[in-house]
C-alpha cells in the first residue's frame, strides 16, 4: 500500500509555514518513508504540485487535514481527479501525535533510506521537534501514523508490488 500524506500550509513565500508531503510504503509489517517534499507554494501551483507528485507515485490513497488550505484542496481534488483522496481530522496536539506515532519508530517499524536529499532535513526537524522552526514534515509524518494505527492497516491492508 503507498500512500502520501500531506501537511498543506495557506500561503508560499519564505516567511510562511511550508507543504510537506510524506510517501509511505507499507509492505504488510514496514513502513518506508520513500519521499518527503517541502514546497512553498500559493493555492493554485501547490494544487498543481498535489496532482503531479501524485501522478508521480500514483498513491492508493492521500491523506489531508480537512480544515483550512486542505478542505478546499481536498474538494477541488476530489472533482479533478481519480486519486482517493482522504480528509484527516487530528486528534489531540502535535505533541501527542508524535508520541503516538513513536509507537511504530521504537518498534523498528518505520524505515528510513540510507540516501535521500531529503533525509537530513526529516531528521533535523524530528528530532528537533517540538522546538524547531518549522515542523511541516513532522505533521505529514505524523499524519499517516496516526491514521495508520486508527485504522489497523497491518491486519487489513491490500499489498502491491511496486
Amino acid at each position: 500500500m503507498l500512500v502520501q500524506s500531506w501537511d498543506t500550509a495557506i500561503k508560499g513565500g519564505n516567511q510562511h509555514d511550508a507543504s510537506a508531503c510524506a510517501t509511505l510504503h507499507y509492505d504488510g509489517s514496514h513502513h518506508y518513508l520513500m519521499d518527503m517534499q517541502v514546497v512553498r507554494l500559493e493555492y493554485p501551483a501547490l494544487k498543481r504540485f498535489i496532482l503531479s507528485h501524485a501522478e508521480r507515485y500514483c498513491p492508493d490513497r492521500i491523506l489531508m487535514e480537512d480544515k483550512a488550505s486542505g478542505q478546499s484542496l481536498l474538494q477541488d481534488l476530489r472533482t479533478e481527479c481519480a486519486f482517493p483522496m482522504l480528509g484527516i481530522h487530528p486528534k489531540g496536539d502535535k505533541t501527542m501525535r508524535l508520541a503516538r506515532a513513536s509507537v511504530l519508530m521504537e518498534t523498528g517499524r518505520i524505515k528510513l533510506p540510507f540516501h535521500a536529499s531529503w533525509l537530513g532535513a526529516f531528521e533535523a526537524e524530528i528530532m528537533a521537534f517540538p522546538n524547531a522552526a518549522h515542523d511541516d514534515q513532522v505533521d505529514a509524518f505524523t499524519q499517516y501514523c496516526c491514521w495508520f494505527l486508527d485504522h489497523q492497516l497491518g491486519r487489513n491492508a491490500t499489498i502491491r508490488r511496486l
